[in-house]
């Protein structure tokens, strides 16, 4: 097309087509880093345990061997014990010296847990059979609970391997799509397939990186925002007047291309939301829970290839 050309877009195509691929290769989660960690207190962590065990300063001075004074120096970080009375203050208050110095510990039992765990000790073996039973009935129900909530809140969608370019196209990377885990909503149950914007050209609306829901469609109305594909790849755009454009007024959409071979692939539904995505803690338990889902999943797709 010739520059001294009077820019334009071209009418696209609205034939069914097949879907695109996608994987989930991006993020598009854009989380605040929070930058005002806590001050650790020495001397909080003292009160703290002091307060649990319902002693007053006096008294803990008194058994300690020393003065209430010093004890408020104590819990105010004026003044740290010696290790010798470290020790006893821990062995007396119950306190962890992870805790007291603030070192991260992993399963390491609580000061609560190791008292639970002492009276446990104290029951006879017919008391302790109880109590077994009793934990082990009550993890069972939270886990059924917890596996009821997940499967009846979340669903799996495909994520196209290709992402759509906010620009002038995404080349097909000829991958099958990888499974997705969900929220389900109004959005994601109307959706088809989950893809990856690349670019910046449909700023304010869709970031580099953000994922969209898409609904295979042979048709769009006016204002749809759509996915397409053309020579040079798939790209997401504004539809207008059976046009193509990009909301971001910084990158033009038409120069130098010819549109006669685009191909209308779907309506973009909205953007899956942070909310939309379980935590990494679910995802293993998702994945076991869906274990068939995802298994004829990866079979479709793979007859598919």
């Amino acid at each position: 097309m010739a520059k001294d050309k009077k820019k334009q877009n071209a009418g696209i195509k609205t034939t069914r087509a097949s879907a695109v691929s996608g994987t989930p290769t991006a993020s598009i989660l854009h989380i605040p880093q929070k930058n005002d960690e806590p001050v650790f207190s020495f001397g909080a962590v003292i009160q703290k345990y002091r307060n649990e065990n319902g002693m007053s300063q006096t008294e803990l001075a008194r058994i300690m061997g020393t003065s209430r004074n010093t004890v408020t120096n104590w819990e105010t970080d004026k003044s740290r014990p010696e290790i010798d009375t470290i020790r006893e203050l821990c062995t007396l208050l119950g306190i962890p010296l992870y805790e007291l110095f603030n070192i991260p510990s992993v399963g390491t039992p609580t000061a609560s847990e190791n008292r639970m765990l002492n009276q446990y000790r104290k029951l006879s073996p017919v008391s302790r059979k109880v109590v077994n039973n009793l934990v082990r009935n009550m993890l069972e129900e939270e886990t059924n609970a917890r596996d009821d909530l997940l499967r009846k809140n979340y669903g799996i969608i495909s994520l196209e391997a290709t992402p759509t370019a906010a620009g002038i196209g995404c080349p097909d990377t000829g991958l099958p799509p990888d499974y997705f885990f969900v929220k389900k909503n109004r959005r994601s149950s109307s959706a088809d397939t989950i893809v990856r914007v690349s670019g910046r050209s449909m700023e304010p609306k869709y970031h580099d990186g953000d994922l969209v829901y898409v609904k295979f469609t042979s048709g769009a109305d006016d204002e749809d925002d759509v996915v397409c594909v053309y020579h040079e790849g798939f790209i997401i755009k504004r539809f207008r007047n059976r046009k193509l454009y990009s909301l971001n007024t910084a990158y033009d959409f038409g120069d130098d291309h010819e549109f006669d071979d685009i191909v209308l692939l779907g309506r973009v539904l909205g953007i899956v939301e942070e909310d939309d995505i379980p935590s990494p803690d679910d995802i293993p338990i998702l994945e076991e829970l869906f274990a068939s889902e995802i298994r004829e999943f990866q079979e479709r797709y793979r007859s598919d290839c």
